[in-house]
């Protein structure tokens, strides 16, 4: 390890990482950092602004540099230094054998003012494009698009609320998406967040920073308001920061599973405070709204789906807008995994009741990759390649802790299995994944919808 590059050091340590924290304080804090120089003793992370540098140097930097003492069996310091990129993509630094020079950036455009994009990076899935619009959401979506364009001017706070799997979240990353691009700072986080940061505030007397990162921005985004409730001092902090953004002229965008006046709040002014502004309930979607859900889906999908199937799936009785996207996914994984035609028959076996009277077939690690592969609509042999895109990565890792949990096999063979990799990548794929089962609800879908793949008796190896 010492004789790698920096970068490819940095690369391993991520990857170690990512088991150790949140999935929203390594998406946060460690994405998009780069390892640009290691002299034998101090080891140089790139970051790409000012404010994660700070947070890494205050919060994570003993957990760095025990990692990376780890990876390299020697004691190891860090810096912390900005890169800010270039137009080309590329770092400004060049690094040569233990010397650092930094290149000059390029001059800012007259009246440029750089903005900084805090918090969770928006779902690139989730648009205003690629939310599909019916009655039970018009409001919703017209709300949510006019505080993007004009933030703080009306509708303010805006608060969405109905039951999982709606859209709220959906509009939140949209949100985010087009106030980002019309250059407005933009803090887009969820409640635990909001909890997270401020119990580390006060446990690291660090409360400026805390207040900081949550009354700068100009819009504020903040999901599953209901994780506050109950928790006293976070409540009151979160009424505070509630009021310090409106008296600025800045937005709030908050989504709840229920109303305000459900929402079981210690400090009922809060209630109040939430209620001054825009409240809109989603509900679930009706038969044509089902209808034009599927439609627009089924222009993305890999194989041609019949207008037959597309009113079968609208037909079944189904909640919400996730499930809907669950059963279209199982039908067109199977067809793909299959290699058929996405016919009304084979559709209602794969959607068929699990108490169904046809055997289930035993699972192995070849039908898992494969059925995996075609739930993620990826080829197989890319699963086994070399790419870092991160939907591949996390089928991947998926694929890696499925055959862990469900087949006797040990982590060298998963290795080889995928790609030939070490046991060790392995190892932290799977831990990877079970850390995000006991926070991220639809990683379980993910898994339960594949193994339903993996197990049909409509298909052999």
């Amino acid at each position: 390890m010492p004789s790698a590059s920096p970068r490819d050091i940095w690369e391993t340590a991520l990857g170690v990482l990512q088991v150790q924290v949140s999935p929203t304080a390594y998406e946060t804090w460690l994405s998009d950092t780069q390892g640009l120089a290691f002299d034998g003793t101090e080891f140089v992370i790139g970051v790409s602004n000012s404010f994660v540098g700070e947070w890494l140097q205050r919060r994570m930097r003993s957990l760095l540099e025990r990692t990376l003492a780890d990876l390299l069996k020697q004691p190891v310091t860090v810096s912390i230094q900005d890169t800010p990129p270039t137009p080309s993509g590329e770092p400004l630094e060049t690094v040569s054998t233990g010397v650092r020079t930094a290149a000059a950036a390029p001059p800012a455009p007259h009246g440029y003012m750089p903005r900084l994009s805090l918090g969770q990076r928006p779902d690139p899935r989730l648009t205003f494009d690629s939310f599909v619009v019916g009655a039970s959401s018009k409001l919703a979506y017209a709300a949510a698009h006019a505080v993007a364009e004009s933030p703080g001017q009306a509708y303010n706070p805006l608060l969405l609320y109905g039951p999982p799997g709606l859209g709220k979240t959906h509009l939140l990353h949209a949100v985010a998406h087009e106030a980002q691009a019309r250059q407005k700072t933009t803090l887009l986080a969820t409640a635990e967040d909001f909890v997270n940061d401020f119990i580390g505030a006060v446990r690291e007397r660090s409360m400026e920073e805390f207040r900081t990162r949550y009354r700068s921005p100009e819009i504020l985004i903040l999901d599953d308001v209901q994780f506050i409730c109950g928790k006293d001092k976070s409540e009151e902090s979160l009424f505070h920061t509630c009021n310090a953004l409106l008296r600025a002229g800045k937005q709030l965008v908050l989504a709840s599973d229920c109303p305000p006046d459900d929402l079981p709040f210690i400090h009922r002014r809060l209630v109040s405070r939430l209620q001054a502004g825009l409240m809109v309930d989603l509900r679930s979607p009706d038969y044509s709204a089902r209808l034009a859900i599927l439609g627009f889906k089924a222009t993305r999908a890999p194989v041609e789906i019949p207008e037959e199937v597309l009113h079968y799936l609208a037909a079944r009785p189904t909640p919400n807008v996730r499930q809907l996207e669950g059963d279209l996914t199982k039908v067109v994984a199977l067809s793909t995994l299959l290699a058929q035609p996405l016919t009304l028959d084979l559709a209602i076996s794969a959607l068929a009741p699990s108490t169904s009277t046809l055997p289930r077939r035993a699972l192995s690690p070849t039908v898992l990759l494969r059925a995996t592969a075609a739930y993620f609509h990826i080829p197989p042999d890319t699963l086994a390649g070399k790419s870092r895109v991160r939907t591949i990565t996390h089928a991947r890792q998926i694929a890696m802790h499925l055959i862990r949990m469900h087949t006797p096999t040990s982590l060298e063979q998963i290795g080889r299995l995928i790609g030939h990799r070490d046991h060790t990548t392995v190892l932290h794929g799977v831990q990877r994944i079970s850390a995000l089962l006991s926070t991220d609800p639809s990683i379980a879908e993910e898994e339960a919808t594949i193994l339903t793949i993996a197990s049909s008796p409509l298909h052999s190896d």
